[in-house]
């Protein structure tokens, strides 16, 4: 028996359960908002994919705290290098520790609104155990 995706939409946020067979349930969320109000989310949510289109300032102790929550194995996609960004700021705090992410694969093209035709090449990391 299929089962057809169920949708829920608020202002921000959108979640698709997705259900094949009652055992293998999954959940698609979409949330558009300030990724520094995002930590109680990742938390609770554990996502396995997280993707970054925006240009992010270093030394943000938000968004260390954010990224440092993603649990082991997620994949991050993101606009800028997230090695460089966090190089910078450990050199401006040094107690944020060692670059929890291994990028895997080339950087890829994606169509986005500023280069729909040649695309933009974003970087693809995985949290490290």
């Amino acid at each position: 028996m299929k089962r057809i995706p169920c949708a829920e939409v608020s202002k921000n946020h959108v979640d698709i359960t997705l259900a094949p067979e009652p055992e293998k349930t999954r959940r698609l969320s979409f949330f558009k908002q300030n990724v520094m109000k995002m930590l109680d989310h990742v938390r609770k949510l554990s996502p396995d994919i997280v993707i970054f289109d925006v240009e992010i300032n270093f030394g943000s102790d938000e968004l260390i705290g954010f990224l440092k929550a993603l649990k082991p194995g997620c994949r991050v996609l993101s606009y800028e290098d997230l090695g460089a960004w966090w190089s910078k700021s450990l050199s401006a705090n040094a107690s944020i520790g060692p670059f929890p992410f291994a990028q895997f694969g080339i950087g890829n093209t994606y169509a986005t609104s500023w280069a729909p035709n040649s695309g933009y090449k974003f970087m693809a990391w995985r949290k490290k155990s």
